[in-house]
């Protein structure tokens, strides 16, 4: 199958949202909206003197600073996530949409169940959507959600209207959270059949 990459809004390398139809890997997800990029803690400084126990995430590319953290804190990069989130997709789901907002503070990937559930004659699609924040302020989510991401309001309103979330600190290891990842893609499944069964 091949696939389709088509740009929606892209005004600087590390910002936009694009549309991925077909077939992908996480590595042409990277590379089709321009993440390619990673973040590391760098001492902060005030008169000359370090200030202890804080950081500031910079980007490689361009040296900006993307938010704050303590020593606590464990960047997810951008193809750390992508590739977690591709050994959740399987057969059963596929690539929809990619990009960042709020200067690359914020990364996301969609992916779509190929398989739509019909609940009193209306076909509900389902979407598997993975956040990933740089600001140090926010969690690596991942929630199942009926809607689909084209623009920064939809980002928000997909994790509002999720029907089921899963959430990751960024001082653990994302590799060890596999498991539990499946877990909550398999019960927001099972919902969503048991869902359509209560409409029919």
């Amino acid at each position: 199958m091949t696939k389709k990459i088509e740009i929606v809004d892209r005004k600087v390398p590390w910002q936009g949202f694009q549309k991925i139809d077909g077939a992908a890997t996480a590595e042409e997800a990277i590379q089709s909206a321009l993440l390619d990029w990673n973040v590391s803690p760098q001492p902060l400084y005030c008169a000359g003197q370090m200030i202890g126990g804080r950081y500031g995430l910079v980007r490689d590319v361009d040296s900006k600073t993307l938010g704050f953290c303590g020593d606590w804190y464990r960047p997810v990069q951008n193809r750390e996530a992508f590739s977690f989130i591709e050994s959740l997709v399987g057969e059963e789901l596929s690539f929809d949409t990619v990009g960042s907002v709020n200067g690359g503070q914020r990364v996301f990937i969609s992916t779509k169940f190929n398989h739509n559930w019909n609940v009193n004659g209306d076909d509900i699609n389902l979407y598997l959507l993975l956040s990933n924040s740089h600001s140090g302020t926010k969690s690596l989510q991942v929630a199942v959600t009926p809607v689909r991401v084209i623009c920064q309001n939809t980002l928000i309103t997909a994790f509002k209207r999720a029907q089921r979330t899963w959430s990751m600190v960024h001082s653990n290891n994302l590799n060890d959270k596999l498991a539990d990842a499946r877990h909550c893609l398999q019960i927001s499944a099972r919902y969503m059949n048991e869902f359509r069964i209560f409409g029919e």
